[in-house]
């Protein structure tokens, strides 16, 4: 393999470790933008008190 061939692979191969780190940063900070998008990124999913949808007990009188 000729020099300029290697270079060509290694700047492709550093070009698209570039590129997943920027897309990962892009993602990461839109979960912490969006609201609701807290979601705990790893382990068991917890419920809140808040997340809870409390029915309607009004209408079941």
């Amino acid at each position: 393999m000729r020099h300029e061939e290697l270079m060509g692979w290694l700047r492709a191969l550093v070009q698209g470790f570039s590129d997943i780190l920027w897309i990962s940063s892009i993602t990461r900070r839109i979960v912490d933008v969006v609201p609701g998008a807290d979601l705990p990124r790893s382990g068991p999913m917890t419920l809140r008190p808040q997340d809870l949808v409390q029915p309607d007990t009004a209408n079941e009188l």
